[in-house]
């Protein structure tokens, strides 16, 4: 058995696993994220934060329009107008879409990863080519006497499509290459035809060696960038952005100046699209435009039922015959570089100027003006404020930029790249700090009646700040870039105190610090390069009596060692959430134990780098990784005062649907009591914070059974308080 199809095994049996755990045979439209705004997001529900209406791609398929985005997809079904969403939240083995096509039964989704996704009404069966983790893109797909050719960056390989058995690949078509990245594949009287960047390859299709070089013959056009191929009058042609080629090189000259964007072939007419406008072009050489849409930008079209569909750039999907657009509701415009929380709101950036926040779980897309590459973002006297790599700070209810040029302010150009570089902002101590990344006094303060004033550490590594944190009392703790010799700095405004913590005195492993954050015991947690470490104090007076850093133990080693630290939170449970290179790990809430991990084996996670976390107080963690955005439904939630506003969910539970009851209205400290009707106990949780769940599982792990349970919350001295019941049918 081949690599490949070993891995196809392999990840059969994982899909098979993945779809029976998640009920996935009974309708994959349950994980569609139809989600209503108002409505509670269940406790262990993954959601896909993508950009699904810039579209790339579209297909027609089962009488739906399927349109693939940089990241996810979804579908217009064309029976009831209904639109759902498709990702590695539904079983997708991937979201980066690079192909699609279909051969009558299953929809073929190809991908940047080099997987492939045979999808249908009932299963995803996945096939890996990428056995190395190289670079590896799917590019095109091609069907021919029931043999899948599948053009890739590594050249075309080739499945039996009855039972996805691999038969052969094309790599070696080239003697100055061991792999060629091949756009297309033609197949046509007898012969196949592979397109390149700018070379054409071509042999018999039943020649004798296909896997040799030798076999192959070549054209070359070497003046073109070529984009794709199509079969029109009996002839095999190329195109690149700006022209059309025969198989000899020689130019097919349209009379079209715009652009070309893709030329295919629907019921023997052949189609041009431009950026804006679609043209029909008969013998080669007659012009005429179907359809011009000078509003949008279109990166696709397709024909079907008498109708003309276009995706389009950040607008969804266009039907020409009903001018009307049809899109993902609720979806960010923009593809995330950067996450950031204010006030318990979501901010989400690219390096542009656009940007989304996310206000009572609809995403709302805004635009600056003249603003871009967004670092922080901080409200100071009922004014909200960005601050930039670049561009200083921008008062968003003035409408005002702030910079090294504004009268009376303190910010400075970066003396490496002369823009006014902000990498961070937060409000404490009636102030509004500002880090003034590469400047000698990176760190100004800013008040309404104090005016700006600076604070002076040294040169060198202390110039270059890139996050700043506050303990709510009276240290800020500041890590420096490491790309500039890192560490960080705890200071103290009051005294003007200052502690530089870094390798060479000996309170980190290393210079590398990646993410900082202060639990609710006040013990400082610090994820570096080379794992994670730990300060029993925030106070700046700590390094009195300490004289090296701390590890997390599990009282019989330490743990998350040797591990790349990206990001950490603290959620409403004082659990730690923690983002690496290889997934998520929760940490408990005494940070003593590893409690579960997320990564691409066990969750819809496509990366398991996770670059940011961030968490809110109804308990959805989000996670900016490589492969998008995503977020979990975790059970925690706010800690109360009292248990008046206590609540289980859901309640009656059904047992062939649920998994978990969530509890929350909880208080600091917790145990809460199941007992049967008679009074048996099924079992006692111990709890911090104010929200836990329970999987209906007894002591022994036993599945509960149908009938009335009784929730009692236990005091100090073990009496108990009857709060709830639960219908368990």
């Amino acid at each position: 058995m081949s690599k490949i199809n070993q891995m196809l095994f392999l990840r059969l049996k994982f899909i098979f696993f993945t779809i029976f755990f998640h009920g996935f045979f009974n309708n994959y439209k349950v994980y569609s994220q139809n989600i209503s705004v108002n409505s509670a997001i269940q406790t262990g529900l993954w959601r896909a934060h993508f950009n699904y209406n810039d579209i790339n791609l579209i297909h027609v398929f089962d009488n739906k329009i399927y349109a693939s985005a940089n990241k996810g997809l979804y579908f217009l079904d064309l029976k009831d107008n209904s639109i759902n969403t498709l990702s590695s939240i539904n079983g997708l083995s991937d979201n980066l879409v690079t192909a699609l096509y279909d051969d009558g039964s299953e929809l073929i989704i190809g991908y940047s990863s080099g997987r492939i996704d045979f999808f249908s009404d009932y299963n995803i069966i996945t096939l890996n080519l990428n056995l190395d983790n190289s670079y590896f893109k799917i590019n095109s797909f091609n069907i021919n006497s029931n043999n899948l050719y599948v053009s890739t960056s590594q050249g075309v390989y080739v499945f039996d499509l009855n039972n996805k058995f691999f038969l052969e690949d094309y790599s070696n078509v080239s003697y100055q290459s061991s792999s060629s990245n091949i756009i297309s594949t033609q197949i046509h009287s007898d012969s196949i035809y592979l397109v390149g960047e700018n070379k054409i390859y071509f042999a018999p299709l039943n020649g004798k060696n296909l896997l040799d070089f030798n076999s192959w013959n070549s054209y070359e056009i070497s003046d073109a960038q070529l984009l794709g191929s199509y079969l029109y009058e009996d002839k095999v042609n190329v195109y690149s952005s700006s022209k059309a080629y025969d198989l000899y090189g020689n130019i097919l000259d349209f009379n079209i100046e715009e652009l070309i964007k893709k030329i295919k072939v629907y019921d023997n007419r052949l189609m041009l699209l431009s950026e804006n406008n679609l043209y029909s072009i008969v013998n080669n050489n007659t012009v005429s435009k179907i359809a011009s849409l000078n509003d949008f930008i279109i990166n696709d079209f397709t024909y079907f039922d008498n109708d003309y569909w276009f995706g389009l750039e950040n607008d969804g999907l266009y039907s020409l015959s009903l001018k009307s657009k049809f899109s993902v509701f609720n979806s960010p415009n923009i593809n995330f570089s950067k996450i950031i929380k204010n006030s318990n709101l979501f901010y989400g950036f690219n390096n542009n100027k656009n940007y989304s926040v996310l206000l009572d779980g609809i995403w709302v897309n805004k635009r600056f003006d003249n603003f871009k590459k967004i670092t922080s973002v901080s409200e100071y006297n009922n004014s909200l404020f960005f601050g930039s790599k670049t561009l200083g700070i921008f008062n968003q209810n003035n409408n005002v930029i702030i910079d090294n040029s504004t009268e009376n302010s303190l910010l400075k150009k970066n003396i490496n790249t002369d823009s006014t570089s902000v990498t961070g902002l937060i409000s404490a101590l009636d102030k509004m700090w500002i880090l003034n990344y590469g400047t000698t006094h990176p760190l100004i303060s800013y008040s309404i009646v104090d005016g700006w004033k600076e604070y002076e550490f040294d040169i060198g590594a202390y110039m270059y700040p890139v996050d700043i944190f506050f303990n709510n009392s009276e240290t800020f703790w500041i890590s420096l870039d490491k790309n500039f010799g890192g560490g960080i700095i705890v200071y103290n405004p009051y005294s003007n105190d200052f502690k530089k913590l870094n390798f060479t005195s000996n309170f980190l492993p290393n210079n590398s610090v990646n993410s900082l954050v202060i639990d609710k015991n006040d013990i400082v947690w610090v994820g570096t390069d080379e794992g994670l470490i730990y300060f029993p104090s925030s106070n700046i007076e700590v390094f009195n009596n300490i004289s090296s850093y701390f590890k997390p133990n599990n009282d019989n080693e330490n743990i998350l060692q040797n591990i790349k630290i990206n990001s950490i939170i603290v959620d409403e449970s004082n659990k730690k959430w923690i983002g690496t290179d290889e997934g998520i790990i929760v940490l408990s809430s005494e940070g003593n134990k590893i409690e579960y991990e997320f990564n691409f084996e066990n969750s819809p996670l496509v990366s398991n780098k996770v670059k940011k976390i961030l968490s809110f107080s109804n308990g959805e963690i989000f996670f900016l990784t490589n492969g998008g955005l995503f977020s979990y439904k975790s059970d925690n939630s706010i800690t109360q005062n009292s248990y008046s506003l206590f609540k289980a969910f859901p309640n009656p539970v059904d047992l062939k649907y649920h998994e978990i009851i969530t509890f929350s209205g909880l208080m600091k400290s917790n145990k809460i009591k199941i007992t049967s009707l008679s009074g048996k106990e099924i079992i006692t949780l111990s709890t911090i914070g104010g929200g836990t769940s329970w999987d209906l599982h007894d002591y022994s792990g036993i599945r509960v059974k149908r009938g009335i349970y009784m929730i009692f919350l236990l005091s100090g001295d073990e009496s108990k308080k009857l709060i709830s019941k639960i219908l368990i049918k």
